[in-house]
């Protein structure tokens, strides 16, 4: 059938036609305008292909008609085989012109024609060859249409390469004016400010004024003044959080776990570094936008908002509508036969708002309807959709737009309009296709044929009502407002529940194992947008609680726990007490405040949450057990050892019986155990465990998973504590490079594998080296965990040692004392790290004169230890030895040698004969076993006495 052009001006004759592929369209709009400028006529698909129309038989029409082809070469081009039909066919013409835009190979047809070579080359430059290759004299009247320069129309910029780290929306192709604003902008965020203090301006107006899209086209403009460019969705502070931890993580800054967002740590980066711009877009909270802005640090933050009271946070630059003259442009380029006035009818009627311009255009022309009738008819429908509940920031030109649009697409394919309606149920953020496609797999009832539901999507996108992109759809959040206030109540519940079903069929593995995080990022805002944990589907509500304990895991603690707190007030009031997910909701409940750092609630939380998993679902589910494991856990950290140890065996054996021995279960029960082994002294069968665990690990998870790195690290312990300060260095040195690797410098875990190390060189003798590591580590610890967290104050512990070795005995009896201070407070007194932070006080305290106060202390911790820990504990007995010193240099000497030489035989039988810690006995017995030097003998006791060997270690839920 011969296709109709007798209305469109892209059948005449013109001067230019360029051929490109997509992926170059930068490249073919700058060559276009440029040539524009100069004088010449000039088609491009872009801007000139009628929506609707043939596009094959357009860009034959293009070959026939033009005077040259300019083909515009790169890898990308060549690979096309539309393109490749463009060129030979111009070639067969002998009218190609081709301009290389970037380094390839060309085809061997093509290699004896010259070319112009643009690549690598400024743009004075590439504009002259550009002009002197076309050549020709130009036609009167370009395209029939105003030069886009002369209208104040930015030129499209001169491609550049693009910063290592950036992240914006896609440029529009059909932004007009604003020269003004974007001038203003860039004067603004130019102007002088406080020494490292980033620029800050707030573009604030109403909706749909164009807001985001000024700021996309000023970053694009002066993208190549920046390293780093990010774009951050900022109406939540979750969306605003999750986007963050992805620019985190191209920063290599974020960690997984910690009690610090990533936000905090992506703001404390940028504070360090300079030449970025971040865009926190469509912010509502100011609060929020205050968290995410920088302090310091030599950058630029962009803040767009409705909200014009922002007095006081930086720069305001209002943005209104556009002017009249741009408005008639941006209709005159979408709908090049439209005549002024009615131009001039529709834009005030739209109030010049960019996004109602756009989408008036995108109706008309793809509809084919009169002006005239378009303006009936938004009438018409206006007073009815808006008076139905329209948002008020949604004007009745553009809310009419979508209107139409709507009904248009409810004639074509109802099915469509049906994937839109669902579409609009999810959050407005970006929709991977592959959850609106999964309707048939799983039964959520959008469409079931693959090629029906890609043929929808077109379709959608054709209509301008939403944004597609590979394996992405967005709605506009105004559109998406009309989409669902053209449904009635039943009509939005129905696509609630399929969205609803959707996202839960799509739920991902486990939130623990890393691989599956990309899912549960792109999951997140539609999650939280549907509020899932108020679904009757419990698939959805497990779900809600797998993207909670995805964000704990991510380093957003306080986030997980705001979900989980508010999953378990809604579960219990809807289903009980007793239901599975409100106890699985108070499980990570539980689970959050230990990443917190608070150990006695998380305990008191876990007992009860254990006692009601065992009535409910029996000792043997594989919930029971992991909470079971977890109350160890909570019971080791608050230093009740003997009770986690008697519960982790008990699991470990149940896990054994119904899971199996190569179960990931199985080996968390298998390591947490390995550390009430070790904390209980024995170290033989604590390293013998690890290394059978380690080896499944490794077999079964691979070298780098963080559960293999965990076992890793205990063998480093292991190896710490049975003296073998070589081996335990070559082990944390490469669990260490890894953890960094895969987790990040900021990871608790890191931090765990960098003090461990710095242990390991102190006891080596590199003790400058292990001082700079236990100094790094603890400077880190009190920024990601707090200076109250358990771990910091075993970085604290740790660099007393080095404080004492390098002779700043003041120093590390301050730190010592404060130390103590804190871990009472936190801990309580007769926790174990208490009372090792006690015996290394006392320690202290001793060797600088206060011998009475330390010898009451050193005799109050060997009772606790005692009693706590056992007679035999490895902890307990450098207590005997050392309140053996003690004695000694008071002068009871028969007393003394008693106490020592029981202390001797008590670590033979314990740690061997070649432990360090008998060797130490031993020396110690050599110093005391002659008084005939009295003061000889005491000076050598004093030097005798010992500090513990290495910091506290706690297993993770």
């Amino acid at each position: 059938m011969k296709t109709d052009t007798s209305s469109d001006t892209s059948s005449e004759h013109c001067d230019v036609f360029v051929s490109y592929t997509a992926l170059d369209l930068e490249w073919a709009s700058w060559v276009a305008q440029s040539l524009e400028s100069l004088g010449h006529k000039v088609r491009i698909q872009e801007w000139d292909s009628r929506p609707g129309g043939n596009f094959v038989a357009w860009i034959n029409t293009q070959l026939s008609h033009a005077r040259t082809v300019v083909a515009i070469y790169s890898e990308e081009y060549f690979r096309s085989r539309w393109c490749e039909y463009e060129w030979t066919s111009a070639l067969h013409m002998k009218k190609l012109v081709g301009i290389r835009v970037k380094q390839c190979a060309l085809p061997p047809l093509l290699r004896p024609i010259a070319y112009v070579d643009v690549a690598d080359t400024d743009e004075d430059t590439a504009t002259k060859r550009l002009a002197a290759a076309v050549g020709g004299a130009p036609s009167a009247s370009p395209n029939g249409r105003v030069c886009a320069l002369d209208m104040g129309k930015a030129a499209a910029v001169f491609p550049r390469e693009l910063p290592e780290i950036w992240e914006l929306p896609i440029r529009s192709r059909h932004f007009i004016g604003r020269s003004e604003s974007l001038r203003e902008l860039g004067e603004r965020l130019s102007r002088p400010v406080p020494v490292r203090t980033p620029s800050v301006v707030v573009v604030h107006g109403t909706g749909g004024v164009g807001k985001s899209q000024l700021i996309t086209e000023y970053a694009y403009q002066r993208i190549e003044d920046y390293d780093i460019v990010w774009w951050v969705p900022a109406e939540n502070a979750v969306t605003a959080n999750e986007r963050l931890a992805v620019l985190g993580d191209r920063l290599g800054v974020v960690p997984r776990t910690d009690s610090q967002s990533p936000a905090q740590r992506v703001v404390a980066a940028l504070a360090q570094r300079r030449r970025w711009l971040l865009i926190l877009d469509n912010v509502t909270d100011r609060g929020l936008a205050a968290c995410l802005v920088p302090p310091s640090g030599h950058g630029h933050v962009v803040i767009t908002s409705r909200d014009p009271g922002w007095e006081g946070y930086g720069e305001l630059v209002k943005v209104d509508a556009l002017h009249v003259n741009e408005s008639l442009e941006l209709l005159r380029r979408r709908l090049p036969q439209l005549d002024t006035r009615s131009a001039r009818t529709l834009a005030d009627y739209l109030d010049h708002l960019p996004l109602a311009l756009a989408q008036a255009a995108s109706t008309i022309a793809e509809t084919g309807m009169p002006v005239e009738k378009y303006l009936e008819l938004l009438r018409k429908q206006s007073a009815s959709v808006l008076a139905d509940g329209a948002p008020e920031d949604c004007p009745a030109s553009l809310a009419a737009s979508w209107a139409l649009a709507m009904d248009r697409l409810r004639q074509e394919d109802p099915t469509a309009l049906g994937l839109l309606q669902t579409a609009a149920a999810l959050a407005p953020e970006p929709i991977p296709l592959d959850l609106l496609a999964a309707g048939a797999e799983h039964g959520a009832g959008v469409i079931g044929d693959e090629l029906q539901f890609y043929q929808a999507v077109r379709r959608i996108r054709r209509y301008g009502l939403a944004q597609v992109e590979p394996r992405m759809m967005q709605l506009h959040r105004l559109g998406r407002l009309i989409v669902r206030d053209r449904m009635d109540e039943g009509e939005q519940a129905e696509r609630t529940a399929i969205a609803q079903r959707l996202v839960a069929a799509c739920r991902p593995g486990l939130p623990r194992n890393p691989e599956n995080w990309a899912q549960y990022s792109a999951l997140l805002p539609h999650v939280r947008s549907l509020d899932l944990i108020v679904s009757r589907d419990r698939q959805a509500r497990a779900l809600f609680l797998d993207s909670a304990e995805f964000i704990a895991r991510r380093g957003d603690v306080q986030s997980s726990l705001d979900l989980v707190t508010r999953a378990h007030d809604v579960l219990v009031t809807r289903h009980g007490p007793d239901d599975v997910d409100a106890l699985w909701a108070l499980h990570l409940w539980a689970n959050d405040l230990h990443w917190l750092g608070d150990y006695a609630a998380a305990r008191v939380m876990r007992e009860e949450t254990l006692a009601r998993y065992r009535r409910v679902l029996g000792d043997d589910h594989p919930d029971t057990m992991m909470c079971a494991t977890n109350l160890a856990t909570d019971s080791f950290n608050v230093g009740e050892y003997a009770a986690a140890r008697a519960l982790n065996e008990e699991v470990l054996a149940r896990r054994r019986r119904i899971l199996g021995e190569d179960h990931q279960e199985t080996f968390r029960s298998a390591s947490n155990l390995v550390t009430d082994l070790v904390h209980a002294g024995e170290f033989r069968a604590a390293s013998a465990l690890n290394e059978d665990t380690l080896a499944r690990r490794t077999r079964i998870l691979g070298p780098d998973h963080p559960d293999t790195l965990t076992s890793s690290s205990k063998m480093g312990i292991c190896l710490f504590l049975t003296g073998d300060y070589t081996g335990a260095r070559a082990r944390d040195e490469d669990t260490l490079e890894r953890r960094r690797r895969l987790l990040g410098e900021n990871h608790q875990d890191t931090l765990s594998s960098a003090g461990n190390l710095a242990n390991d060189l102190f006891h080596l003798g590199e003790h400058a080296a292990a001082r700079w590591m236990n100094e790094d580590t603890l400077d880190r610890r009190r920024r990601v965990l707090g200076p109250d967290h358990p771990d910091t104050l075993t970085s604290m512990s740790n660099a007393t040692n080095d404080l004492i070795h390098a002779g700043e005995t003041e120093a590390a009896l301050a730190l010592a004392e404060q130390t103590l201070e804190q871990r009472r407070r936190i801990l309580g007194e007769s926790h174990p790290d208490t009372l090792g932070s006690a015996g290394d006080y006392a320690v202290d305290l001793f060797r600088s004169g206060a011998r009475d106060r330390a010898f009451a202390l050193m005799n109050e911790v060997l009772s606790q230890r005692r009693r706590i820990l056992g007679p035999d504990h490895p902890d307990t007995l450098a207590s005997s030895g050392n309140v053996a010193l003690a004695t000694w240099c008071a002068g009871q000497h028969t007393a003394a040698r008693s106490l020592l030489s029981s202390t001797l035989k008590r670590r033979r039988d314990v740690l061997g004969e070649d432990h360090p810690d008998t060797q130490a006995s031993k020396s110690a017995q050599e110093v005391i076993r002659s008084a005939a030097d009295a003061p000889l003998a005491t000076s050598r006791a004093l030097a005798a006495l010992e500090r513990r060997r290495g910091g506290g270690y706690s297993p993770c839920p």
